[in-house]
């Protein structure tokens, strides 16, 4: 749905089959050449450092101890040809680094893992392997992230405890806003942060990065919406 390729294809049809009708044909050349423009590397990269700006930074709450941590995962992937072995996403991987760290730093809090029995199994395989698997604690049921913010909320390690929350900067918003709704507050910790644009013509990287971003302004409505609606 957030696709920014789907909609210059939808765009370009509605334009075609409208083409007797000549505001429909402006108006869409106008929305066709305002979306290219957005898939561009300044406007795309530009824009997501904006939506992620405020969770670049070190927050002033990281300066209390944290008692937990909760990490939200990005998925994991197979390798080509692979039936069995999986292995974490970048993200994933960046966030679980990031988490294990804080942790390390902080005497040994524990991490509680939100995702799927998939992601968490991965999650605890990677963590093994540095030695690490120990402070990890399963959320389980928490497939998505609203659903982790709900399981964490009805964990007895999250009650009255000052908790930090990893995730994706460009996933940070979304995150809070559910956790908060949940009545958890978070002490945001955001990772991934996108880095510097390059080149001044579409390509695979800013489609991507726009196509990010659509999804967590649209997800970010979708949940306003589901809580005002509760």
């Amino acid at each position: 749905m957030t696709n920014p390729l789907a909609w210059l294809v939808a765009l370009a049809l509605a334009s075609w089959l409208l083409r007797q009708k000549v505001w429909c044909v402006s108006l869409g050349a106008i929305c066709f050449g305002l979306l290219l423009l957005a898939m561009t590397p300044p406007v795309a990269y530009g824009l997501t450092r904006l939506w992620e700006a405020e969770y670049t930074e070190p927050q002033p709450c990281q300066k209390t101890r944290p008692d937990i941590i909760v990490l939200l995962p990005a998925g994991v992937r197979k390798p080509p040809g692979s039936r069995s072995f999986e292995t974490l996403t970048h993200k994933s991987l960046l966030r679980l680094e990031h988490a294990l760290e804080l942790a390390a730093s902080n005497g040994d809090v524990p991490i509680l893992v939100s995702g799927t029995q998939q992601e968490t199994a991965v999650f605890r395989r990677v963590s093994q392997m540095w030695g690490r698997e120990s402070v990890l604690v399963d959320l389980a049921g928490s497939a998505n992230t609203l659903q982790a913010a709900q399981a964490a909320a009805q964990h007895p390690q999250t009650q009255d405890a000052v908790v930090w929350l990893v995730t994706s900067a460009l996933h940070m918003r979304r995150s809070r806003a559910s956790f908060s709704h949940h009545g958890v507050e978070v002490c945001p910790v955001g990772v991934d942060v996108t880095e510097n644009w390059r080149g001044m013509l579409p390509d695979y990287r800013s489609v991507g990065r726009l196509d990010h971003l659509l999804h967590e302004v649209v997800g970010l409505a979708y949940y306003q919406l589901r809580f005002w609606l509760d």
